[in-house]
């Protein structure tokens, strides 16, 4: 029996969030003003604000860090008020979203819902979709 995918699970822009924990390359402080380019060792990584690419209001407290992010198809920055730490979620824990929201957030691939029962919904990112809705969003202003 294999390990179930492990995850990062993170708040950023009110939202609760997890991206493979493969992808997380390192942590960063956030710089003032936040750029649109985060420069690493020669190679240009992407900000993306997860709230404005899922159309939330921005959340109540200011990026705290940077999670730099890295698969063989993106390299991108997202910044986060904070970091919860690894969860393992098989597939079969993270479900579709609900009506009315599936299909309109393609960079989402579900939501798992913690054991715990104060437990909040977690939003598992497809990296490589959120590059593709943060463009999109980019040229839609």
């Amino acid at each position: 029996m294999s390990a179930a995918p492990r995850w990062l699970r993170f708040a950023a822009g009110g939202l609760e969030a997890m991206v493979p924990a493969g992808s997380v390359r390192r942590t960063l402080p956030v710089p003032e003003p936040l750029p649109a380019v985060v420069d690493l060792d020669g190679e240009a990584y992407a900000v993306v604000d997860l709230a404005v690419v899922a159309g939330a209001p921005v959340g109540p407290e200011p990026p705290s860090l940077l999670l730099v992010l890295e698969d063989a198809d993106v390299r991108l920055v997202l910044p986060a008020t904070e970091v919860g730490g690894l969860v393992a979620a098989a597939p079969e824990r993270i479900e579709r979203l609900p009506w009315p929201y599936d299909g309109e957030a393609g960079w989402c691939t579900g939501v798992m819902v913690p054991d715990a029962a104060d437990g909040r919904p977690v939003l598992a990112v497809d990296l490589a979709a959120l590059a593709q809705a943060a463009t999109a969003a980019e040229v839609a202003r």
